[in-house]
């Protein structure tokens, strides 16, 4: 039995070797990859080696006690290489065959086809294997029985070097330039997963953002401020470096950015502020290109050569092995307790994401220990509003269930199948929307007291009468308005109306902009505030303070799930063009509905079209810009914390986000 399990594993791993530089080549040739040189290949052959060891150890062990002690013939040699490779093959050509052509993996006709494969595929595949392998054992037995034991010492080395390497946790040396003279402090709050018409500054009926209402009072309010995503990943990137989807191509869970982007705070590190970014929500780390210039980072983040082994080869298997292939998840979950205790061990304490007192008393502690009098620049990141809504007891004030009810909690989002208008999520029962809507504004109401807290003790140091205030969201949040839930499966109002207020030196009080603007045009204003110049690639523009302002058109897109959306906004009203599994959908809606509740691309197909062709010239010249990002591994536990949240299909490209903390 040994005897085949050993033959069994020899071949598969000789065969994984091959596929995985094969595919290597094939990434690189068509430029469909990000990693480069040495670690694309190392990450392809590493994920084959561990299909091969999961799928040839029960293969030969079966055969082998099938053999044991019933007198039947040695099976020819070469006989496991034509097995595994007329078996691969066949799986793969089936797999090919059910999301080009067929429903689930589980639907009859889904059945039947792979019964059919594997029933006539793969013996007419052997039989046509068989002599080509015979002649290849006989020539490479030999050969082996001297090198065997260098194989299996390479294979172990190569699993053995993802475990190694710096961790990217130290932060950008002090600036040397001399910043503006009076150049004024920069607070950037975040406030992941925030409608703005759930706070009482833009309207909403329940009092749950008093202080972020009393900073609007104090400065300039956008009323329709558009991001360009609708979830973290894209929307962020556009948001700290002023470049659209297209252009910065930060689309994956697996992307970053692109050494050419700048970001906001190695702008300003360069320009002489002193920098710190302090994220609860783990996109937002090093390990995705935005350290560059910060001094000081806080959040999540793992060792990203830890990550090759993590990510690339457990997490893309568990994504086709439990999400694809629907089998038990039992031994995943095994193998991410078991690396968790092994290598994640204390390093990091917020490694499961920062609550918003956290993330607070870590900024007042880093802005006190500033010894110099530079201006500083600090982003904040909180995670309160994002799924699965869990407010702190003290701020439960809207009605909501008792903690540990099932209604509140209940987030029925699932990324892998919810793409609008083609698939949508399931109804609510009784009482469950209410409930999540009470939770939502309530911890709404629990990042607004730590953002209070905040401003508080800045003012109490004599620090904010020099601060530039900046307060918006990545995005929004749906519940059921189109037919979803959460965010990234819809390009609708409620996920990319976000809130902006700005507030500080320079800046009128009591100010409201009705015009639209978009979540591109903060980079570049905030540098006009500061006196610093914006990089000349930024697509943004400054943003006006004046009420009469005119409207700005905005571009939107998301890459969800293998699906893909694009949106515009202009005076004539709004158009949304979805792709879905071959499918397309058009959808208008007038400038005068503003919740897009009609749809009117049957009626005025003439308006459809002419926003369509202004909406695809502005997506060709952005994408005109396209930069090359990098491809990272982010680790098992990262991955499982957003897929747990929501971003459902944490995998490679197949995968995209929706949620985070």
């Amino acid at each position: 039995m040994l005897r085949h399990l050993r033959r069994s594993l020899v071949w598969a791993c000789s065969l994984a070797v091959g596929a995985g530089i094969l595919e290597a080549l094939w990434h690189y040739a068509t430029g469909s990859s990000r990693l480069g040189g040495l670690r694309m290949v190392t990450t392809a052959i590493m994920l084959y080696l561990l299909i091969a060891v999961i799928w040839a150890a029960p293969i030969g062990l079966v055969i082998g006690f099938l053999q044991a002690g019933r007198g039947r013939r040695e099976p020819p040699p070469g006989f496991y290489g034509a097995l595994h490779l007329a078996l691969g093959l066949v799986l793969v050509a089936g797999y090919a065959i059910n999301v080009a052509f067929l429903g689930g993996f589980l639907d009859p006709l889904s059945l039947a086809v792979d019964a059919a494969l594997v029933g006539i595929g793969c013996p007419l595949l052997m039989a046509a294997l068989r002599r080509p392998f015979a002649a290849l054992a006989a020539v490479a037995g030999p050969t082996w029985r001297r090198l065997g034991p260098l194989y299996w010492l390479a294979v172990a080395a190569g699993w053995g070097l993802p475990l190694l390497g710096p961790s990217p946790r130290s932060g950008a040396a002090p600036p040397t330039a001399a910043p503006p003279p009076g150049a004024p402090n920069v607070l950037f709050l975040l406030v992941d997963t925030l409608r703005a018409d759930h706070l009482g500054c833009y309207g909403y009926e329940r009092p749950t953002s008093p202080r972020i209402d009393a900073l609007a009072a104090g400065g300039v309010l956008y009323e329709n401020c558009i991001s360009q995503a609708p979830h973290t990943k894209q929307s962020t990137a556009s948001i700290l470096t002023s470049l659209y989807p297209p252009t910065h191509k930060v689309e994956r869970f697996t992307t970053a950015l692109a050494p050419e982007a700048q970001t906001l705070p190695q702008i300003l590190h360069e320009a002489g502020w002193r920098t710190a970014l302090m994220s609860a929500n783990s996109f937002l780390s090093p390990t995705y290109g935005y350290g560059r210039g910060v001094e000081r980072f806080e959040g999540s983040l793992v060792n990203p050569a830890f990550q090759l082994l993590g990510a690339a080869v457990l997490n893309r298997l568990q994504y086709v092995l439990v999400q694809e292939l629907h089998l038990w998840p039992g031994p995943w979950l095994l193998v991410r307790k078991l690396r968790d205790w092994a290598f994640l061990g204390g390093e990091n304490p917020y490694q499961h994401g920062m609550t918003a007192a956290e993330l607070a008393a870590e900024f007042l502690a880093w802005q006190e220990s500033l010894a110099d009098d530079r201006p500083w620049f600090a982003y904040l990141q909180f995670m309160e509003p994002h799924a699965p809504y869990d407010p702190a007891p003290e701020h439960r004030i809207f009605g909501n269930p008792e903690p540990g009810s099932e209604l509140g909690v209940w987030f029925p989002a699932d990324g892998s199948t919810t793409f609008l208008p083609f698939a949508r999520g399931p109804a609510a029962a009784p009482g469950q929307r209410e409930a999540i809507l009470a939770n939502y504004d309530a911890c709404i109401h629990e990042v607004d007291a730590q953002i209070g807290a905040i401003l508080d003790e800045l003012e109490r140091r004599g620090e904010l009468a020099d601060t530039l205030v900046v307060l918006t969201s990545d995005h929004g949040e749906e519940f059921y308005e189109h037919g979803g839930w959460g965010h990234g499966q819809s390009l609708h109002r409620e996920l990319l109306h976000v809130p902006l207020i700005l507030s500080g030196p320079g800046l009128p009080a009591g100010r409201r902009v009705p015009a639209r603007v978009r979540s591109v045009d903060i980079l570049p204003t905030v540098l006009a505030l500061v006196g610093v110049a914006a990089p000349a690639a930024v697509s943004g523009e400054v943003l006006p303070t004046e009420p009469e302002a005119a409207a700005r058109p905005a571009y939107s897109e998301v890459q969800w799930v293998g699906h893909w959306a694009v949106s515009w906004r202009d005076d004539e009203g709004s158009l949304i063009e979805a792709h879905f599994r071959g499918q397309k959908a058009i959808m208008l809606y007038a400038a005068d509905d503003p919740a897009e509740r009609r749809e009117l691309a049957g009626e005025r197909p003439e308006l459809a079209e002419r926003l369509g062709r202004r909406m695809h010239e502005r997506r060709q010249a952005y994408a005109a810009q396209a930069m090359r990002t990098e491809q990272v591994e982010i680790d098992d536990e990262t991955r499982g914390m957003l897929s747990g949240l929501g971003y459902a299909g944490a995998g490679e490209d197949a995968e995209e986000p929706q949620e985070n903390r």
